[in-house]
């Protein structure tokens, strides 16, 4: 989510992540692997015209790491949706590409 006030949040999950055995208790493997299908991170961004880039200063992530970091995405914009490429994911291999598309409105 990218909204007009400068502000992000990117929530992607893994799909098929194991479910805990005990809902609410896992294990601690089962939390490892719940963990490992996830990145999420907050903060602000903004837009670069002219490079076709989105830097994103990272206020919180899941990665402790990036916290306070400053994180640059090439971007695409065709119609309602937008695509960015990392060019380095933490996965540590290759480019990550993500394609967003823009909500509709809950009150239309």
């Amino acid at each position: 989510m990218f909204d007009a006030a400068d502000h992000f949040s990117i929530n992607v999950m893994r799909p098929g992540r194991p479910k805990y055995a005990r809902r609410d208790f896992p294990t601690a493997g089962e939390s490892e692997a719940a963990l490992e299908g996830l990145i999420a991170m907050f903060g602000d961004y903004k837009v670069n015209e002219s490079e076709h880039s989105i830097s994103l200063h990272v206020i919180g992530g899941s990665f402790p790491a990036w916290d306070n970091s400053n994180q640059k995405r090439f971007i695409a914009i065709n119609g309602d949706e937008l695509t960015y490429k990392n060019p380095t994911p933490a996965s540590r291999g290759g480019t990550a590409v993500v394609t967003l598309k823009r909500a509709t409105s809950a009150t239309k």
